[in-house]
């Protein structure tokens, strides 16, 4: 797989509500690829974004 200087999504928030509270809810959609990602939380997002950059770093490094 060929590494890229960059990683694009289109990123969609909306809030629900989960009982009486109000939560984020998110989602990923790869432009290129069509691939779309679902998060309950943002938390979850951020930790995906995370390892898709770490994924990336090591591709470039040649570790596997």
């Amino acid at each position: 797989m060929e590494s890229a200087d960059y990683i694009a999504y289109m990123l969609r928030l909306w809030r629900v509500m989960d009982h009486s509270k109000e939560i984020w809810r998110a989602s990923l959609e790869s432009p290129g690829a069509g691939n779309r990602y679902s998060f309950s939380n943002v938390d979850d997002l951020l930790d995906f974004l995370r390892k898709e950059m770490k994924s990336d770093e090591q591709e470039k490094d040649g570790v596997d």
